[in-house]
Formats: structure tokens, sequence, C-alpha cells
């Protein structure tokens, strides 16, 4: 059984992640250590609705890549505000944490599209970090003159 996952930030006192063989795409690790660094997924993002529909009816609840996770449903739930933080950035339809629109789909049709239908093509089709421009982030613990300023380039696939 391939195992691909990773907690949402460190929990507890270590972190699990996990890449067997099958994970060994560039854009697999990449998503799995977002997910250790604190990363959800962007189609959980609790404003996710103005941007994208998801179609339930389309989820496959028996889920035929128990690898991932055991119900399917659990991977397009919504993250509370209050858990998460997108540090202003806009939706990126791009984002290496976006799934694919097929994602869990139980009869080959989409499970989730966007609102701007020409989007639906690229959701999940990223390769590499997304632009999001300058990234200023203070932690707590650290003096607040500090920031670590991240700059991401992009590979995008070409949508097919």
């Amino acid at each position: 059984m391939i195992r691909c996952y990773s907690d949402v930030g460190r929990a507890g006192g270590r972190q699990e992640l996990s890449l067997d063989d099958g994970c060994m795409q560039y854009d697999t690790a990449i998503h799995e250590l977002m997910h250790s660094v604190g990363f959800y997924h962007e189609h959980e993002r609790w404003d996710r609705d103005n941007y994208i529909k998801i179609l339930w009816q389309n989820i496959d609840r028996a889920n035929q890549r128990p690898q991932l996770v055991s119900d399917a449903y659990d991977q397009f739930g919504k993250v509370d505000l209050s858990e998460s933080s997108y540090y202003g950035q806009v939706y990126d339809y791009y984002s290496i944490m976006h799934y694919d629109s097929l994602a869990f789909s139980k009869n080959g049709l989409e499970t989730m599209v966007a609102r701007v239908p020409e989007m639906t093509r690229v959701i999940g089709s990223a390769i590499d970090f997304s632009p999001v421009g300058d990234l200023t982030h203070s932690c707590e613990n650290t003096n607040k003159s500090d920031s670590m300023k991240v700059k991401l380039k992009t590979m995008k696939k070409t949508p097919s």
C-alpha cells in the first residue's frame, strides 16, 4: 500500500511524514512537506465556496485509495478561519496544495469545479510552489523586527 501523508504542522513531540516509493514525485513530496510545516489544502479554506463548488455526489465515499484517508469526504472539509491563516493571500487555483478537479471521483466526473469555469482545468496542476510574492510572517516567539521573507517560484503543468 502506498502511503503519502503528513500531519498539518507539528503534532505532539514528533512529526510523522510518509513518502513511500509511490510518492517520490517532486510535487507530491513538496505537497506533503507543506503539510508538515502547517499548510492545509487550498480547497479546504474557510472561504473556498466563493471560488469552487464541491460536487459531493461525485465523491467516492468508499474511497478506492485507502492509503490517503479512510473517508474521502475528509479531504473536502473546510478548515475554520480560527485554525488557519492564509496570510492575506488570495485563493490560489494553482496551489500545489490544491487537489485536481477529479480527486476521489467515484464516476470519472469532477468532484470540484471552479466558480470561474476556465480555472477548473488548472486546479491541481501545480508541480511547484505558487508565486506568493513577499510573504512576511512574524512569529510570537521572535523579535518582532525579525521576519522571514519568502519568494517562491512557479512551475505549472500544462493543462491537457
